[in-house]
């Protein structure tokens, strides 16, 4: 589901569906890295549209079952992807995308925003723009996305004060 108009390409739409499998994963001591996922960062923000287009719509349908299964094995890296890429000049969408995804994708999109801006090696204030969307998910979304989404934004809150 592309929340923009910009049409995604073929060969970045192929790119992301080969990521998402993950295929080709390497392992490199105990750290498993997709190395499709990390194509899609170098292509930067013309990969936005196929990132949104595919993981929108093969995930609509996906149960969390489905989510974890090999066949979204390379789901997370492929979101971590997504936000490092739009952190840097397209939070905006990036803020639409998530609140247009599955709460079953919305669960990885979390998950992925909070190993972004607030990750082991990373402190850094979310966007604005991005709390909006994650507190609207937090006040609409499932019990356990909406524990998640206001696990993040205590988090959040907790290192940087007030929203």
């Amino acid at each position: 589901m592309n929340v923009h108009s910009k049409k995604a390409d073929s060969s970045d739409s192929d790119l992301v569906r080969l990521a998402l499998a993950g295929v080709e994963k390497d392992r490199v001591g105990d750290v498993a890295s997709n190395p499709a996922a990390a194509q899609l960062r170098d292509r930067g923000p013309c990969v936005l549209p196929a990132i949104e287009d595919v993981v929108g719509s093969v995930t609509a349908s996906a149960t969390s079952d489905d989510i974890t299964s090999v066949r979204f094995h390379g789901l997370s890296s492929v979101l971590v992807s997504y936000f490092e890429i739009a952190k840097e000049s397209a939070i905006e969408r990036a803020a639409e995308f998530v609140k247009s995804l599955s709460p079953e994708a919305q669960h990885e999109a979390l998950t992925a925003i909070w190993s972004i801006w607030l990750g082991r090696t990373r402190r850094e204030r979310i966007p604005s723009t991005l709390l909006s969307s994650i507190e609207e998910i937090a006040s609409a979304g499932t019990e356990v996305h909406n524990q998640q989404a206001s696990s993040l934004l205590r988090t959040h809150t907790k290192y940087f004060g007030t929203r």
